[in-house]
């Protein structure tokens, strides 16, 4: 018998953040994944380290993607943890429109610019 654990995450992306650690530093991902019926919003977190932190990295808020991962579970003391870990990354459609900043307002025509 041969088994896997293993998942695949579709959405939106919410945040993508770096955070450093004793072991080293990781990137954490979060994806909104609802579905039609939801009344809360299914965020779901991502985590990576090296390598598999490269491609998460480079994500962007708002984006649409699909998150391949590896499912690790653990047993500390009676509890009973999961872990997502990223395999591959596919983004789904365009990039989020990049927001623009607002052009500088111009001096008044009745007023002189300033000489420095």
């Amino acid at each position: 018998m041969q088994t896997e654990a293993s998942a695949v995450i579709a959405g939106e992306v919410v945040e993508v953040k770096t955070v450093p650690g004793k072991a080293g530093e990781r990137v954490v991902l979060v994806v909104r994944a609802s579905e039609k019926g939801y009344q809360t919003p299914n965020e779901v977190e991502i985590t990576g380290w090296g390598e598999e932190a490269r491609e998460i990295r480079a994500l962007l808020k708002g984006e649409a993607v699909k998150v391949f991962c590896r499912v690790r579970g653990r047993l500390w003391g009676d509890r009973r943890f999961v872990n997502l870990h990223p395999v591959k990354v596919e983004r789904q459609g365009a990039l989020p429109p990049a927001v623009e900043p607002e052009p500088a307002p111009e001096p008044a025509a009745d007023e002189e610019p300033m000489p420095f």
